[in-house]
């Protein structure tokens, strides 16, 4: 059976979906078998078996003997399409005699598909275990024709099959092959055809052993693929990564029209989706709204442009120069941090905290004042001016209260 220990790829935050009161790993989740398991067990063909491992569930033929790496075949979806996915592709599966596994269950997807997943796991629903080479263009053209019309995440790790939106494809591992670092880590692997053990490298990109190449790609195209480095037509110059997550980057940028440095962020679509069914995009579209909203209040950064390149959007941000987060800004000022502070600086501290905590309940007056609810306040998401001024910044959770739906993240 297949297996990849994928507890290092989950959200800390999904530690406590198993027990509300200590943290658990998702090895002892109980899964809804209602969601996806029921429906794959009712037309399972005789002798096959469905097993659980980690937060997934394997489809196995009876006397199987799987590869001990090749090409994989990657299927992704959102939530409220996932189960039609996998009642049209199972019985395909069943057919050719393919092993498989899928997520177990609508809410264990929804962790795969959000902004804090293992961007090189994340959008994975249903993994395909081709027997070779030959099986993998044979399956990659069924699932392809099977799936069409389907939509979902673009897996980071992967290519997409010709133009599926929900067909990927990588090269890797597929029966645990792993070594004993020097510090005593299980490292998996993947061996050449000279026997040479190399890593087994799940990144949040394409990425082919030296050995192998992509039979649906040549050369030339492989090898121009990632050298632009900017945006909107060449607008944007990507200078550096502020921050990366599931639903696409934060970006340092130069703008060439008007030669200012900018932020840029990327929302990825069918990421991150939310109970009332807003994506990365929708979220990121709502956020330009609210800042543009507020751009005469002076509390946020303003919003310079909106567009979309390839499947992605962009929202464009003013940079506050030399501003720091009030976390880091805490972690240098707090008295509680001194061993054994002077009076001098425990009334400096305390005059301080009185200064930015008025000007912070200012904000929110603000905020409140134009019908806005923020409902991620933290200390990440306040910046510190050089010149003492605070900004709110991260609008992605925040909405106008009686107009938009309220936003869980």
């Amino acid at each position: 059976m297949p297996y990849v220990n994928t507890m290092s790829s989950i959200p800390k935050a999904s530690y406590t979906i198993t027990d509300k009161r200590f943290y658990e790993t998702l090895d002892r989740y109980v899964p809804n078998h209602g969601a996806f398991h029921d429906s794959v067990q009712a037309i399972l063909p005789p002798e096959w078996s469905v097993v659980r491992s980690g937060t997934w569930f394997h489809v196995v033929p009876p006397r199987k003997i799987l590869p001990l790496q090749g090409w994989k075949l990657h299927l992704s979806t959102a939530e409220r399409t996932a189960r039609d996915m996998l009642l049209t592709v199972a019985p395909l599966l069943f057919e050719t005699s393919t092993p498989f596994k899928f997520a177990l269950d609508s809410r264990i997807l929804s962790i795969m598909n959000s902004r804090s997943y293992a961007r090189g796991g994340a959008g994975k629903f249903i993994t395909v275990y081709p027997d070779d080479d030959r099986d993998f263009l044979f399956l990659a053209e069924r699932l392809d024709a099977a799936t069409a019309g389907m939509d979902g995440p673009y897996i980071l790790s992967d290519r997409r099959y010709k133009n599926s939106r929900a067909v990927h494809y990588r090269y890797g591992g597929i029966t645990p092959n792993g070594v004993r670092t020097a510090k005593g880590d299980h490292k998996l692997v993947l061996v050449s055809p000279e026997g040479e053990q190399i890593p087994d490298q799940r990144l949040p990109y394409f990425v082919l052993p030296p050995w192998v190449r992509d039979p649906f790609v040549d050369a030339s195209t492989e090898a121009s693929e990632g050298e632009d480095n900017s945006l909107h037509n060449g607008r944007y110059a990507i200078e550096s990564v502020l921050n990366y997550s599931n639903c696409g980057g934060v970006y340092l940028a130069q703008d060439r029209q008007t030669g200012s440095t900018v932020v840029i962020k990327e929302a990825r679509p069918l990421v991150n989706t939310t109970p009332n069914g807003d994506d990365a995009v929708a979220l990121l579209q709502k956020e330009h709204r609210l800042l543009t909203k507020l751009e005469h209040t002076g509390i946020a950064p303003r919003p310079l442009n909106f567009f979309r390149d390839w499947e992605h959007s962009y929202l464009v941000e003013e940079y506050l120069e030399n501003a720091i987060s009030l976390r880091f800004h805490s972690g240098k000022k707090d008295v509680v941090l001194l061993t054994n502070p002077a009076r001098a600086q425990v009334e400096e501290c305390w005059e301080e905290y009185c200064r930015i905590f008025s000007q912070l309940a200012g904000l929110l007056k603000t905020l409140h004042e134009n019908g806005i609810a923020f409902m991620d306040l933290s200390l990440n998401n306040v910046m510190l001016l050089p010149d003492g001024q605070l900004k709110l910044i991260d609008f992605e959770a925040a909405f106008v209260v009686g107009s938009d739906a309220p936003t869980y993240i």
